[in-house]
């Protein structure tokens, strides 16, 4: 099965998560998606149900 990766990056308060918040909701309405978040802020990734699984990862460590 193909598997497709997407990666979002940007300045903090570019739109990334409304972005991500927008695919989940009305592009890959019937997909299983796992967010991978490196960094915290105000504006979380919204979860619907167990379709969208979100993990947080320190990547600070790697510097």
């Amino acid at each position: 099965m193909l598997k497709v990766v997407d990666i979002v990056q940007g300045f903090l308060g570019s739109g990334k998560t409304s972005l991500i918040n927008h695919l989940i909701q009305h592009v890959f309405e019937d997909e299983m998606i796992l967010v991978i978040l490196t960094e915290w802020g105000k504006t979380q990734v919204i979860e619907i149900g167990s379709r969208v699984i979100t993990y947080s990862w320190d990547c600070s460590f790697m510097s």
